[in-house]
């Protein structure tokens, strides 16, 4: 029996960063950080064993899970330029906004819930805040 396996020459390269990924967090295996991020298990190993490239979608939400940019992974992975910062939305955003939007994206719904409740609150004071700031500058 022939077991199908794709052209990839920069998977050497891709699980290299996915084992040090792994090696930071203290993840051992890759089933725990496929539970992580929420990934199908069998999608890590057939990265292993070339039955499958990474997709762009599966990168980020690892990314997502481990609280790191996604530019290295997809990078090694040949889906982007080293040096491509547009495919990350919350570039330059502070660490505190990015796990937020982490969080969220991993929670279930009471969390997203609550993530959400939180938001309003603090939009509604930012939009209070803008307001303030306006009508203070036409003032003077």
């Amino acid at each position: 029996m022939h077991v199908r396996t794709i052209e990839w020459p920069e998977q050497e390269a891709f699980l290299q960063q996915l084992d040090a990924v792994k090696q930071r967090h203290k993840i051992r295996h890759d089933s725990a950080l496929a539970e992580l991020a929420g990934i199908s298990h069998t999608a890590v190993s057939n990265w292993r064993n070339r039955k499958a490239r990474p997709s762009l979608t599966a990168i980020t939400r690892i990314a997502e899970a481990i609280e790191e940019s996604p530019q290295p992974l997809l990078a090694a992975a040949g889906l982007i330029e080293d040096q491509d910062d547009s495919i990350d939305p919350l570039a330059g955003m502070p660490d505190s906004i990015r796990r937020m939007v982490a969080l969220y994206r991993a929670g279930d719904e009471t969390l997203r819930t609550r993530l959400e409740m939180g938001a309003l609150v603090l939009t509604e004071f930012a939009d209070d805040h803008v307001r303030l700031s306006s009508t203070q500058k036409r003032s003077s």
